[in-house]
């Protein structure tokens, strides 16, 4: 070869391995891109947990057409609310015949919500607001509590993406709290604003406690706090939240390991809640105070302590039965006689899936967050000490059923891990399943459209209802229906012999007709 023919090939060589150089750093600074939006960065080894401060989740793309779709589905579901009326269980005594917030000056009307023992001030605060705005109009609160429930729908999804970086599970998670039957009620019955209210408080908290995990600071902390108090004083059921965080501690935020030698980190997480909690104790005991004094809270002589137990894993078990299979969902499930067989296979059942759950704990610890996030959520309001004549109500499940939910979503693609077509398949799923749900919560906030609808429905689905019957007998006697009304009294009182409501109304049904004897007896 001659010495132009070398140095012609030589020639070549360079330029062959400056082009390589050139694709071999492009492709670098791609792959040092990708692990920097990455969940999992790649010096991390698979399956390993993240440091909470490496998790950055992009909120662009397919997140935000997942907000847009939250958003659609809400309205498709409660779109038909705006032209509802008040159903009269609570409504009138909450918004539309109180004086104190209804014809009240501004300034009365605040001092009457931080002094009254009849519920929360922030709640009251809202329902002030929505008065001064619209009036006596039912329309206009219901939609308030509409959008307080499409807010709460795009916050789980954010909290849940930062978390985890993983959308298509935190949108499943969303999606099925956005249009679940079983959140109905907490959405449509305006006298049920402190579950929208609260929820939007302790969502807030979560995030805000996200930001402090991964940059603690006082100014941090004291907004975290903020929220967490306006939430106790929307609803008090937040008492369990800071429970909450300490499970999240463990799962997605992996800030403490399932394993011996972290009682230096469980001690450390444990008080760093311990503010939080101590106030969460306070409200607690001063909400029960508050409730015996003005004769909220059921005496152990009405319904007994081991009745109470009894309904308690009962419910536990019937809630998640209503979350698969959502039929027959009323506005009042009274107390009724338990099988010995039925109490005995829900503490099974219930002790069946704690002890999974415990068993799987270290591999899947989601499974046990998600468990201990349904039953401490539920702990609050399962009845062991009563407010209220329910057995169980469906406005219960409006922040429990997340932590089911989230078991759903991150477990069943792991149980379908080596599926072929599975991401397909999952997603065909998800969407039967979400489009089931939004259709069944329309059919069923229909029934929220009045009284007469609402409590008529709740006798066709329930038993023994002798709340059901004295409130459609509120709404035939406003109707001037005397002689159904009277009917509805006495249904009532066949049920509950000893039901004071009842006997009154009754008695105030005669007087109309002028049957004065009849109403004094």
């Amino acid at each position: 070869m001659t010495n132009s023919n070398q140095d012609t090939a030589n020639n070549l060589k360079l330029r062959r391995g400056a082009t390589f150089d050139k694709i071999t750093a492009s492709m670098t600074k791609k792959t040092h891109r990708k692990q920097k939006l990455s969940a999992e960065p790649a010096d991390h080894a698979p399956g390993s947990p993240v440091p909470p401060s490496e998790i950055k989740p992009k909120f662009f793309g397919s997140p935000l057409w997942v907000s847009i779709g939250l958003i659609a589905i809400t309205v498709f579901v409660y779109a038909p609310v705006g032209h509802y009326s008040f159903v009269l269980y609570d409504d009138l005594q909450y918004v539309a015949k109180n004086a104190n917030i209804q014809g009240a000056p501004l300034w009365q009307s605040i001092k009457w919500a931080f002094t009254t023992n009849q519920g929360p001030p922030v709640t009251w605060l809202s329902h002030i607001l929505d008065v001064q705005l619209f009036g006596s109009n039912p329309g206009p609160p219901h939609v308030t509590n509409v959008l307080f429930h499409v807010i709460n729908s795009l916050l789980l999804f954010g909290v849940l993406l930062r978390m985890t970086a993983k959308w298509r599970p935190a949108a499943f998670v969303a999606a099925l709290f956005a249009v679940h039957p079983l959140h109905v009620e907490s959405v449509a019955w305006i006298a049920e604003r402190r579950d929208v209210l609260s929820t939007f408080f302790l969502l807030l908290t979560i995030w805000a406690y996200i930001s402090y995990t991964r940059q603690p600071r006082l100014h941090r902390y004291l907004l975290m706090f903020f929220f967490f108090v306006l939430g106790l004083l929307s609803k008090p059921m937040l008492v369990t939240l800071p429970v909450l965080l300490l499970l999240l501690d463990i799962w997605p935020l992996h800030r403490v390991q399932l394993e011996r030698g972290q009682g230096g980190r469980w001690l450390r997480l444990g008080l760093e809640k311990l503010p939080m909690l101590a106030v969460a104790i306070v409200g607690g005991i001063v909400t029960i105070v508050m409730t015996q004094n003005r004769g909220g809270v059921e005496s152990f002589d009405s319904i007994p302590l081991s009745l109470r137990t009894a309904n308690a894993a009962v419910s536990y078990v019937v809630y998640i039965r209503d979350m698969v299979w959502p039929v027959n969902l009323a506005a009042f499930y009274p107390y009724g006689l338990l099988p010995a067989w039925e109490v005995t296979g829900s503490v099974l059942v219930l002790i069946a899936i704690s002890a999974f759950a415990a068993w799987n704990a270290r591999r899947h610890p989601y499974v046990l967050v998600g468990w201990l996030w349904y039953l401490v959520t539920l702990g609050p309001v399962i009845g062991l000490i009563q407010a209220g004549g329910q057995a169980r109500a469906d406005r219960f499940t409006y922040v429990p059923l997340v932590g089911l939910f989230i078991i759903a979503a991150w477990g069943i693609p792991e149980l379908t891990g080596r599926w072929q077509y599975r991401r397909a398949a999952l997603t065909a799923a998800a969407g039967i399943v979400i489009c089931g749900c939004a259709i069944a919560a329309r059919r069923q906030v229909q029934y929220w459209e009045n009284a007469f609808t609402l409590w008529q429905h709740a006798l066709d689905t329930t038993t023994g209802n002798f709340l059901a019957h004295m409130v459609l007998g509120v709404a035939l006697a406003s109707d001037g229906r005397i002689d159904e009304s009277i009917a509805q009294y006495r249904e009532a009182l066949a049920i509950q012999p000893g039901f004071a409501e009842a006997h009154n109304d009754l008695g105030i049904a005669f007087a109309r007709q002028g049957r004065i004897d009849e109403a004094i007896l």
